[in-house]
């Protein structure tokens, strides 16, 4: 499983566009380049390449990390930003955070309290909330891979759910004509969540809870796309 976004970015003679696919580790797996006006070698496997196995914390800059095309740097600089674009853009539709520092992280109680299903953790913002909703979201995909946590993962698909109905509470539509829409994508997010943590609840990893899974990824794809009008600034990254 994996995502895969599309993206482009103004080189030298006119727009770039490509697609990058990552996988759930967020990392690179492909780079394409399927539109330009530029040397046909920024759209070549040799200079592309490259990038597969770069993530966010990686540089992409010609000379720090990316080799460039002789005679063609500023275009290559251009190609270098598609696939950083894209991993800011994947990060910002899950707002992972990056692991701390064993330092700087909070020991463990011996035995957790379980959160009461009908109770919401209280959160500030939309932001807050996201970085909850981020924790349940690599407990899952961790069960894909490993094939061990199935109880973890589908509380994990629970609390998602739960989590996808407040999210208008903090984030309404910056157009009120799209404020049905909003909603009614909102309730499909949870309904389509809690029909997914009751699939692995009864079959754990299969073939139908994959593809559950991959809907649900894409349906949180559709949303970004629909309703987010924010530009992602690369430098703070």
């Amino acid at each position: 499983m994996g995502l895969v976004l599309f993206s482009d970015i103004k080189g030298p003679l006119g727009v770039i566009e490509g697609a990058v696919g990552l996988d759930m580790k967020g990392k690179v797996v492909k780079v394409a380049i399927y539109e330009h006006k530029e040397t046909d070698a920024i759209a070549g496997e040799a200079f592309l390449k490259q990038f597969i196995g770069m993530g966010i914390d990686d540089t992409f800059k010609v000379g720090e990390g990316v080799d460039a095309i002789d005679g063609h740097e500023a275009a290559s600089s251009a190609v270098a930003l598609i696939p950083k674009k894209t991993l800011v853009m994947s990060y910002a539709l899950f707002l992972k955070r990056k692991p701390k520092p064993d330092s700087e992280k909070t020991p463990e109680p011996d035995t957790p309290e379980e959160m009461p299903e009908e109770e919401m953790p209280e959160v500030e913002d939309l932001k807050a909330l996201m970085m909850l909703m981020i924790d349940d979201y690599f407990v899952i995909v961790d069960y894909f891979d490993d094939k061990v946590g199935k109880t973890e993962a589908t509380e994990a698909a629970k609390r998602l759910a739960r989590y996808a109905k407040s999210i208008s509470n903090f984030e309404p539509p910056k157009n009120a004509d799209q404020t049905e829409e909003y909603v009614y994508l909102q309730d499909k997010f949870s309904e389509t969540l809690l029909k997914f943590a009751e699939a692995l609840e009864k079959e754990g990893v299969s073939d139908e809870t994959r593809k559950q899974w991959d809907a649900i990824v894409e349906l949180i794809n559709q949303a970004h796309l629909r309703f987010s009008e924010e530009e992602i600034d690369l430098d703070t990254y």
